[in-house]
């Protein structure tokens, strides 16, 4: 018999689940309970395709009525009577090609039938050809290697298993080519492409539910070609495995976009730009793949909480360390070990003393809530730290510095960033955009490529106390509707460009700023109004110190801004004449003689009564007890004596013993 043909199995054989050496397919055919497996190696599909026909006209004949069994028949596919004959009309000869079809007769005529070979084949023949002229025979689900045939489905395809090799010459009738590509336009949903062992540089578009099945990743090597992606996958349900992956770059070893439900396991990946990188794709399993050595090992981004539904496992490493990658988990805290952090959709976990480099997030949290992310270093990384939908988390005392963004929240809200260095970063050090009621106290952005603090259309943020210094371009940037801010007792000075660049964006509020020795200007609005600035200090800035060309308020009504270019004289140290402000009509009508010198509250100071007693550890422990709504941000902010980013009964302590004298805050 042919080899590509194994056995006719009854239904509930146990055997059938057994086999070893191949690959099976099941056809389940309705009404008597037979299913077909056929193990394939190649040039097999019409071999399969007959096997099904040949099942198909078993049932029929078999539903007949019953007759006495003759002994089993022989027949011969070199019988002169039809070894001429080709399968299907136009394609090989029962004697090339006819095993399968020879082997069903002898069954079917078994059971009773009066047919032979040649007349079987006649019988199939309207049963298997391609009625709707697609190309394809039948009902298929992509991805499994299973089809289906029963009542009104008329049109059945088994997939094909297609072989690749560097060393072959094209040669389609047997499914062989030489490169990888070939194989995968030659396939149908739902085959097999087979790359023997080889080097192969090449870019490879997987649009289609196909496996891709490399010997091994220490025989099969993919290089791109031109530097580009190697592998990009747009299409779901598709297997790519035993393959290393190298070369991309300046694109993707593995490139997911758009594709759910793949499998993408065993492969090493190594030496390009990014190595597996997913994007827009759900439901996606990564297995014991091996990525080092790329400039960004691994990523997941897209746009709502399906894209980041993905099961990755700690078989995964980057650069030796594991992959954590937790979906739906609560009140856990992330093992010491992990080469890359993503938290999605999780409550109450914390992230602790890592160290994570060269992925295109060193920590990932999306829709992510109530958790933690502290003293973790992140260098070399598209983000340090990336925040995606995800509220009300603490981010305290991390270094953020030498990736591209330190620290960035997208869309996320009433996130708390305290004591974090994001220095030295290649875009910005931290960046809001779409992101509100968040808290920035006494982080350091400086030195950054761009900006120093970016927020783009992110509202009702408090920043405090921090510092935007030395920064290429900007020190903090307000962009595109961003209103309702307070920016309070930061520093900007020293930047390339402008200490503080306000960008069509209204109703925000600066006072106590130290902006100076910035090489254009120190405050800059432009196409911003309703915004109002008071006791900044604006010092020795190259072009302007304040530069504004939409309506705002300078002045609180009472004092304005200190400037350094200010003339005007002055009694009581308020400016006898107003500051016209240049680039339109603003004017501080109360400008400061001296810098201004803030008496800065005394940390712990809950009641304002400029001392610390007992009646302010009881607003810390009250606080304590029922969360951060029971005050502003600023008062949050005022309670976390310890500086841990949080209010407890640890800040409660302290504030007691403070107010005993037995330390000091």
């Amino acid at each position: 018999m042919d080899d590509e043909m194994e056995r006719v199995y009854d239904y509930d054989d146990p055997a059938a689940w057994d086999l070893r050496g191949g690959r099976y397919e099941r056809c389940a055919l309705h009404g008597r309970g037979w299913n077909v497996y056929v193990r394939g190696r190649g040039g097999g599909g019409m071999t399969r395709l007959l096997l099904v026909a040949a099942a198909l006209a078993i049932l029929v004949l078999a539903g007949t009525t019953a007759v006495a069994m003759p002994p089993v028949p022989y027949f011969s596919q070199c019988d002169p009577r039809w070894q001429s004959d080709r399968l299907g009309g136009d394609g090989p000869t029962i004697r090339s090609m006819g095993c399968a079809l020879t082997s069903a007769s002898m069954v079917v005529a078994y059971y009773g039938a009066d047919t032979d070979p040649e007349r079987l084949n006649d019988t199939i023949l309207p049963v298997i050809g391609d009625g709707d002229e697609d190309n394809t025979i039948g009902v298929h689900r992509p991805g499994t290697g299973e089809f289906f045939m029963g009542a009104g489905v008329h049109d059945v395809s088994a997939s094909k298993t297609i072989y690749v090799d560097d060393d072959f010459g094209d040669d389609p009738p047997g499914h062989r080519w030489d490169t990888i590509q070939e194989g995968v336009n030659n396939a149908a949903d739902g085959d097999t492409v087979v790359v023997y062992a080889g080097e192969y540089v090449e870019n490879v578009d997987v649009n289609k539910s196909i496996t891709l099945q490399g010997e091994g990743a220490d025989v099969v090597m993919v290089a791109a070609k031109d530097s580009w992606n190697v592998f990009v996958v747009t299409a779901s349900w598709v297997k790519i495995s035993g393959f290393t992956v190298t070369g991309a770059t300046q694109g993707d070893g593995i490139q997911l976009n758009d594709a759910n439900h793949c499998n993408i396991s065993d492969n090493n990946v190594v030496h390009n730009y990014r190595g597996i990188y997913i994007e827009s794709s759900s439901n996606n399993t990564l297995a014991s793949n091996t990525i080092r050595g790329n400039t960004f090992n691994f990523c997941v981004m897209g746009y709502d909480l399906s894209h980041y539904i993905q099961n990755i496992d700690t078989s995964n490493t980057v650069d030796g360390k594991p992959i954590y990658y937790w979906v739906n988990q609560q009140n856990k805290q992330l093992p010491c070990d992990a080469g890359y952090v993503g938290i999605v959709n999780c409550t109450n976990i914390t992230v602790r003393g890592l160290t994570l480099t060269k992925n295109h997030e060193g920590v990932l949290f999306a829709y992510t809530e109530n958790s933690r992310i502290e003293n973790v270093t992140t260098s070399n990384n598209s983000d340090g730290i990336f925040l995606w939908d995800s509220n009300n988390n603490t981010l305290h005392n991390n270094t953020a510095s030498d990736n591209m963004y330190g620290i960035c929240m997208v869309e996320s809200n009433g996130n708390t960033l305290t004591s974090n260095t994001a220095n030295s970063n290649n875009i910005h050090g931290i960046l809001l955009a779409c992101s509100s009621n968040n808290m920035l106290q006494r982080n350091t952005a400086n030195s950054n490529n761009y900006r120093g603090i970016h927020l783009q259309d992110s509202s009702n943020n408090m920043l405090r106390g921090n510092a935007a210094n030395s920064n290429n371009r900007y020190g903090i940037y307000l962009l595109l509707f961003s209103s309702n801010n307070t920016l309070t007792g930061n520093g900007a000075s020293n930047n390339d460009w402008c200490g503080i660049y306000i960008d069509y964006s209204s109703n925000n509020t600066f006072s106590g700023n130290n902006v100076s020795n910035n090489d254009m200007d120190g405050i800059y609005l432009y196409y911003s109004s309703d915004n109002t600035l008071y006791h900044n200090n604006l010092v020795n800035n190259t072009d302007h110190n304040a530069y504004d060309t939409g309506t705002n308020t300078w002045d609180s009504g009472s004092a304005g801004n200190y400037y350094s270019d200010y003339t005007g004289t002055n009694t009581d140290g308020i400016g006898n004449d107003p500051h016209q402000i240049p680039g339109g009509e603003s004017e501080d009508r109360y400008p400061l003689m001296h810098p201004w010198a803030a008496t800065t509250p005394q940390n712990g100071d809950l009641d304002s009564d400029n001392q610390i007693t007992p009646a302010d550890a009881a607003i810390a422990l009250r606080i304590a007890a029922g969360g951060s709504a029971l005050c502003d941000l600023a008062t949050l902010t005022a309670a976390d004596v310890s500086g841990d980013g949080e209010v407890t009964s640890l800040d409660a302590l302290m504030l007691l013993q403070a107010a005993a004298g037995v330390i000091e805050l």
